[in-house]
């Protein structure tokens, strides 16, 4: 897994969440890591949200858009478990 993507997602996580708003979609946090001169390889993102799902931080939908998927996950967030990705440990 990407680490330094890893942690730059879970950043964006903690800035971007917020129940009130509503999900939150992948590629939204894609084109800020774009914006942030983040470098994104194909497929990092999807291994990364994969990794949170099956640690229970994150939950939602993901279309069936392969290009798109490839690309930044494919992801609607609809729930987030912030204790447990303040409880992430890159190193």
């Amino acid at each position: 897994m990407n680490q330094n993507l890893a942690v730059a997602i879970a950043n964006l996580l903690r800035e971007k969440w917020d129940l009130a708003l509503g999900p939150l979609y992948s590629e939204t946090i894609y084109k800020e890591l774009i914006a942030q001169g983040h470098q994104v390889p194909e497929g990092d993102m999807k291994e990364i949200f994969d990794k949170f799902i099956q640690a229970g931080i994150i939950n939602g939908h993901r279309n069936n858009d392969w290009e798109s998927s490839k690309q930044h996950g494919c992801m609607l967030i609809t729930l987030m478990d912030m204790d447990l990705l303040d409880q992430l440990d890159f190193d």
